[in-house]
């Protein structure tokens, strides 16, 4: 591999030559420095050695390496850019994160067609695509968030000409007063989780082991913890510390990738222990083993016949953190609880109300 000089019409220009197997390839380098072409020929043979590749297999894509230090990828159809992207993120990310990627972006797929260009596609269909008149807003910025990720990922690539342009969605609902549940919520759905038992029980096909005996257990459990769903269904006997009254959530199954330790009442950890006990749940196993929608579309369930159609189990997060603040602990405290690598998220949840802030007033000028 070395250098020649070529004359040009107008001036000449520095060539980069190759010999393989006694064929001479060659690609111009587009200078008529001679330093700069010692350095675009250090810096390539640098690459070639590193990767451990025949500089003759890259000598076509040597203005990409010298500018981006990386040979250019080609993915024309968007099903070969979908599977690019994923492989990346599988490096980086959670195996729940890169599921929800592939489901949007299959959706996504789906609705043009995995077999035709991702440099076919246009801003306007891509709005098109996430302004879909039968999903939520919530669910438009969740699509519009990971296919501008997704778009980003082919712009670093060289793979589509330019940046997506914003797309202007409907603003965020950031109040969240209705999904705020309260003791007597959660004492009126486990009343009307005993009265549906009841009445079940009656019943001449009634089986004791269709019996949802877990659900009050949650139900509580969820309520003093503030875990997420998918977090609170990895728990295990053994990250329950009854010594000091809390529980462990391992880094595996955090969204933010950190373990944490959360202080909970001691009464609902010898609940949940007397429910795995009965249950004959190893230590190292989850304690409770349904599905995240199954767990959902129970506690909706419920919650009906409660007369409360508007919680959710997300709501029950929001109303622990709040109270968590109600009772004293600072903000950074309540984050560290909670899992918020940002204070401004945990400030979000909160939902102070005067009449308790006033209460705490009374009390310290008392």
């Amino acid at each position: 591999m070395y250098l020649r000089k070529k004359k040009m019409k107008k001036g000449f220009t520095w060539y980069l030559r190759v010999s393989d197997s006694g064929v001479i390839r060659e690609k111009s380098l587009g200078t008529s420095s001679k330093d700069d072409a010692i350095k675009m020929l250090l810096k390539f043979s640098e690459y070639c050695a590193v990767n451990e590749v025949n500089p003759a297999e890259l000598i076509d894509d040597v203005h990409s390496i010298l500018t981006h230090g990386r040979v250019k990828v080609e993915a024309v159809t968007i099903r070969e850019s979908i599977e690019l992207f994923l492989k990346e993120k599988m490096a980086i990310c959670k195996p729940n994160t890169v599921k929800t990627y592939k489901f949007i972006l299959g959706q996504l797929a789906d609705f043009f067609d995995y077999d035709i260009s991702v440099r076919a596609i246009s801003d306007s269909d891509i709005q098109d695509y996430v302004r879909n008149s039968n999903w939520s807003h919530a669910t438009m910025r969740t699509r519009y968030r990971h296919v501008k990720a997704w778009w980003s990922f082919l712009y670093s690539k060289d793979l589509v000409n330019k940046k997506i342009s914003p797309i202007r969605l409907p603003a965020e609902n950031h109040d969240k007063s209705d999904v705020m549940v309260n003791d007597n919520d959660i004492e009126r759905i486990i009343t009307a989780f005993n009265r549906e038992k009841s009445k079940k029980r009656m019943e001449h096909h009634f089986r004791k082991h269709h019996e949802q005996i877990w659900f009050p257990v949650y139900l509580k459990f969820m309520y003093h913890s503030a875990l997420r769903r998918m977090e609170s269904l990895s728990i295990r006997r053994a990250d329950i510390d009854i010594e000091h009254s809390c529980i462990v959530v391992k880094a595996l199954h955090t969204k933010s990738g950190k373990s944490r330790v959360i202080p909970i009442n001691r009464g609902i950890l010898d609940e949940v222990i007397d429910y795995a006990d009965t249950m004959k749940r190893p230590v190292k196993a989850p304690i409770f083993v349904h599905s995240a929608d199954y767990v959902y579309r129970c506690f909706k369930y419920y919650a009906a016949l409660a007369n409360c159609p508007e919680a959710t189990l997300h709501g029950l997060r929001h109303s622990r953190i709040t109270r968590w603040l109600e009772m004293g602990f600072s903000t950074i405290e309540v984050a560290q609880m909670a899992g918020h690598s940002n204070l401004n998220v945990t400030m979000n949840y909160s939902h102070l109300t005067g009449r308790n802030l006033s209460k705490k007033l009374n009390i310290l000028m008392d």
